[in-house]
């Protein structure tokens, strides 16, 4: 299956380098995230954890092909993330992504364009005062506004220390064309 859908994308990206309309982007975003967490054993007792609401930050760079096809490579971060099992450490997740997209148009020059999205990458927690970096996967759906304004629903996940990491993030920011 991963096979049918990395060919699928890259005959997509294939298609749109061959026209000449390829559009360069910078996007910036800013939201709030719910990073819960999962559970996970230490020293052989199980340990639940919940994170509370936690504010992201996101920056990519882009290409946008002429069939509505878009890579980019994108920087997405949760700051602060609070611990149940210990409420006075705080958790900083930071996740370095690869993206495709396909945006939609529902028409030619319009106002409105939804898409959707998928990326894989690397996650990394920093906890007290070490660091652990696994792979990571998201997909997101979104709208973007006038070519310029971004809305975008984000789920991301990986796991670190040997717990989950599901991150669930609404976000806003603007497109910039390079």
């Amino acid at each position: 299956m991963k096979k049918i859908i990395l060919a699928v994308f890259l005959t997509a990206a294939l298609a749109g380098i061959s026209h000449a309309e390829n559009t360069r982007y910078m996007r910036a975003m800013f939201g709030v995230a719910d990073a819960m967490q999962g559970a996970f054993t230490d020293g052989g007792n199980r340990v639940t954890s919940s994170a509370s609401f936690a504010p992201s930050l996101s920056a990519a760079l882009g290409l946008k092909f002429e069939n509505n096809f878009a890579l980019e490579a994108e920087f997405y971060t949760v700051s602060g993330v609070k611990q149940r099992w210990t409420p006075d450490q705080r958790t900083d997740l930071t996740a370095y992504m690869i993206n495709a997209a396909e945006y939609f148009p529902f028409r030619p020059g319009g106002k409105l364009n939804p898409f959707v999205g998928a990326g894989a990458g690397v996650i990394n927690s920093t906890f007290a005062l070490s660091k652990s970096n696994a792979p990571a996967f998201n997909i997101f759906l979104g709208a973007l506004v006038k070519d310029a304004a971004v809305f975008r629903l984000k789920y991301l996940t990986g796991k670190t220390y040997g717990s989950p990491h599901n991150i669930f993030g609404l976000e806003a920011g603007y497109k910039f064309k390079l």
